[in-house]
């Protein structure tokens, strides 16, 4: 039986603070991650943060209520974050821009797994894209998103980058546009069954599942030969 591959989900945001340098740092010590997942938005004045939300306000416990999209750089940076034990007064724990991500991927030798949280214009994927490419992580990064937008303008850049189509649950329907557009699939695990993945498989498509958070659960799927999995703290399987 092959191993699925393991995915970091918001760095190892079961025992450190989801999407922040500390985080991700923590998922690049575990042998067992292949990869790192992280979500990136841009601000009014163009720099790509990583967040999860449009808003501070879930990250901060309320204490910074900010619209990311539409504040700048400056600002977003100055939002304090709140540890997961509610510890308000950690001065490291900020919301990082992309690149600071992408030097820790790549010191430890973890793949990229980066969520297009927005429908990203050509010009902002192009953006996205050259920033990896200066740092020499392209061959490195799957880009995944639930905007098939950013996708196919992503395909319109390249038609070889690792991409994944997020979905809730893949559908009959989706087939032939992952096909045609060269697009693996990352799917709500409680929606995928063995069937789905063995037609996917026999597509040329690999699957990964979110979140999985439970040990048998993961041993399932990767029993059902599922190529990857995103977890919040599973660091490897069997």
């Amino acid at each position: 039986m092959k191993k699925p591959l393991m995915i970091a989900h918001r760095g190892y945001s079961q025992f450190e603070k989801e999407n922040t340098l500390i985080a991700f740092t923590a998922a690049g010590a575990i042998e067992e991650f292949y990869g790192i997942e992280t979500d990136v938005h841009v601000t009014n004045d163009n720099h790509f943060v990583i967040i999860h939300d449009e808003e501070t306000n879930r990250v901060s416990d309320g204490h910074a209520q900010l619209n990311v999209e539409k504040n700048s750089f400056e600002m977003v940076r100055k939002v304090k974050l709140t540890d997961i034990d509610g510890y308000a007064g950690r001065v490291d724990l900020r919301i990082p821009e992309m690149i600071e991500y992408f030097r820790i991927c790549k010191k430890y030798h973890k793949i990229a797994v980066l969520e297009l949280k927005q429908p990203f214009s050509v010009e902002q994927v192009q953006a996205i894209i050259d920033i990896i490419k200066n740092i020499d992580m392209l061959d490195n990064t799957i880009f995944i998103s639930f905007h098939l937008e950013a996708l196919l303008n992503l395909r319109k850049i390249s038609k070889t980058l690792k991409a994944q189509w997020l979905l809730g649950e893949l559908k009959d329907e989706h087939y032939e546009i992952l096909q045609n557009n060269n697009l693996d699939v990352d799917v709500l695990y409680t929606t995928t069954t063995k069937e789905k993945i063995d037609k996917c498989h026999s597509l040329g498509i690999k699957v990964n599942i979110w979140t999985v958070n439970d040990q048998e659960v993961a041993n399932k799927y990767a029993e059902y030969g599922v190529d990857f999995i995103t977890s919040n703290w599973i660091k490897e399987t069997f």
